[in-house]
């Protein structure tokens, strides 16, 4: 019965079942509080994050906040206080949900490079269950490796289809916007063009 269904429609369940399980592993975060290690200093002494506001918002794309750069990780804290205040609760029911979108695109990036939807499956759940992946979801402080994970990924994957379709600039231009939404989560995403011209140089044997 599976093989009579259309391999996009496959591909699509399999990204629901990464999401779900995902959610399904992180659900008991809902009843973690606050950190005693940055959590205080990114949410209840933050004045910035207290609604999304044009004022907040022309704040943390300005300005670094607690010696880091990262105006849509503060974004998310934003849209977190819209929906009931600082309840940690709603906080780390987001970063779960944030946690699931990027085993998400990890598994789009695993279809991308293998082309094999039950592998790309298998490497969207190893990703959600390894337990190194625990600090950023369950520590709201780390709420920014989600935000930048995510959007990183996106942007690999994008990059991926740029080079498999030759003068489709779109997804060239894709890339770029995703590699600056995850810029704007954290900076450590600043080294992914180094691995776009390592793939270019060694897997597609690219001249310079």
């Amino acid at each position: 019965m599976w093989t009579s269904v259309s391999k996009r429609t496959q591909a699509v369940l399999a990204a629901l079942v990464v999401l779900v399980a995902s959610c399904w592993l992180y659900v008991g975060a809902g009843e973690l509080g606050l950190l005693r290690i940055d959590d205080p200093d990114y949410l209840e002494l933050n004045p910035w994050i207290r609604g999304l506001t044009a004022a907040n918002l022309q704040q943390v794309f300005t300005e670094p906040y607690f010696a880091n750069y990262s105006p849509l990780h503060l974004v998310s804290y934003m849209l977190d206080y819209e929906i009931n205040g600082l309840d940690p609760a709603v906080l780390h029911r987001s970063s779960v949900v944030w946690g699931a979108l990027v085993a998400v695109a990890v598994y789009l990036l695993a279809l991308q490079l293998t082309k094999r939807i039950a592998l790309a499956l298998l490497a969207g759940l190893v990703f959600a269950a390894h337990p190194a992946h625990v600090e950023a979801i369950a520590w709201l402080s780390s709420r920014k490796d989600l935000v930048a994970g995510f959007f990183g990924v996106l942007s690999a994957c994008a990059y991926l289809r740029y080079r498999e379709r030759a003068g489709a600039k779109a997804w060239y231009v894709a890339a770029l916007v995703l590699f600056g939404l995850g810029l704007a989560g954290k900076m450590s995403v600043v080294v992914l063009p180094g691995v776009y011209a390592l793939h270019d140089v060694w897997v597609e044997r690219r001249r310079w």
